[in-house]
């Protein structure tokens, strides 16, 4: 949402100096954030595993999942502050039918959990490499550098209000 914000405040200045740049800066840092909590997610995996009474090698592909977790909203941001709403639906779908499809294939090659969850790493990786094809476009001009910090102060408001409106109608089921 964040991103989605800033790049329709850019678009609106057509200012796609900057958009390239939110799009370079944001998956560069949230590559790293995103790689850091997949280390600790592999580190912790043996006591989150032990709790949750799970096969830990559905946990080493859930923490695989992590980065697109973090990368596939930063592209959909920008094709939605774009407006370009034709490629976003797109990439939803064409992210859906790779679950639907490969998520079959793989739990009947015997892959079982581990496979779907695997289906939906493939479909965000699928979703995210994808998305970058309606953007080309900004891989012309040259990137213009801004304070990308008032993105991420944005981001972090946002996401501690979503946090806080989902724990209202999720605390039971999280109790229980």
């Amino acid at each position: 949402m964040s991103v989605a914000k800033y790049t329709a405040d850019f678009m609106t200045k057509q200012n796609e100096g900057k958009i390239k740049y939110l799009l370079k800066r944001c998956i560069r840092d949230l590559a790293v954030v995103a790689i850091i909590v997949s280390i600790i997610f592999m580190v912790m995996n043996r006591w989150i595993a032990e709790y949750l009474r799970l096969r830990s090698s559905l946990l080493y592909t859930v923490a695989l999942l992590m980065p697109f977790i973090f990368l596939v909203p930063i592209v959909r941001g920008i094709l939605q502050g774009r407006g370009q709403f034709a490629a976003l639906s797109a990439n939803n779908a064409i992210e859906g039918i790779t679950k639907l499809v490969v998520g079959p294939l793989l739990i009947l090659a015997g892959l079982s959990t581990e496979g779907a969850v695997a289906a939906i790493l493939i479909a965000m990786g699928v979703a995210f490499l994808v998305g970058f094809f309606p953007l080309r476009k900004l891989h012309r001009g040259e990137a213009e550098v801004f304070q990308v910090r008032q993105v991420y102060k944005y981001g972090l408001m946002l996401g501690v209000m979503l946090t806080s409106l989902t724990l209202f109608y999720t605390a039971d089921v999280i109790i229980v």
